[in-house]
């Protein structure tokens, strides 16, 4: 049970990213970015986990449309930038450890990295859509429905008073 118990605490913790060995393969990765499918030379920057770049994406985004993230926004993308990050670490884990668990009794279990991880992709779209990165004062499109009814409900009062207009002119 001690053995379970350990494994359950290491789960807790977050995993240890190993450094690349060889400078040259770290080199390689940082000198070459995909971008758009294909490869492009960049400058040498320090490596970005895979929160930072969604983060920087998002924000370029954002510059792009003219908007500033607000104080809820920024929270947001601290939040988006940290559970990202937490996912490519489980995600290594996994890889590592495979995605079950045989215990000493031989009973074999989904790995805990693999459930966390399910939850945790779960959260990132709900983070990342209370995220506005267009115009925040054009709002949510309106519904059709809705808007004809609006509309029938105008031109019958317009109908009335068109009446009513009538009748007073005529008496």
């Amino acid at each position: 049970m001690q053995g379970h118990e350990h494994h359950r605490r290491d789960h807790l913790r977050p995993p240890r990213i190993p450094s690349p060995q060889n400078g040259s393969q770290a080199e390689s990765r940082c000198n070459d970015q995909q971008i758009g499918g294909g490869i492009m030379a960049a400058r040498k920057q320090p490596a970005q986990s895979p929160g930072q770049r969604l983060v920087a994406e998002i924000l370029a985004e954002m510059t792009e449309a003219g908007v500033q993230p607000d104080a809820k926004e920024v929270a947001l993308l601290a939040t988006a930038r940290q559970l990202v990050d937490h996912l490519d670490a489980l995600e290594q884990v996994i890889a590592k450890d495979g995605a079950l668990l045989t215990s000493s009794t031989g009973v074999v279990r989904v790995h805990p990295a693999v459930v966390e991880h399910r939850q945790l992709a779960a959260t990132v779209p709900r983070v990342l859509a209370a995220i506005i990165v267009g115009d925040s004062t054009a709002g949510a499109g309106k519904h059709p429905a809705k808007v004809r009814a609006a509309r029938a409900r105008w031109d019958r009062r317009d109908q009335l008073r068109e009446t009513q207009a009538r009748r007073q002119a005529g008496a």
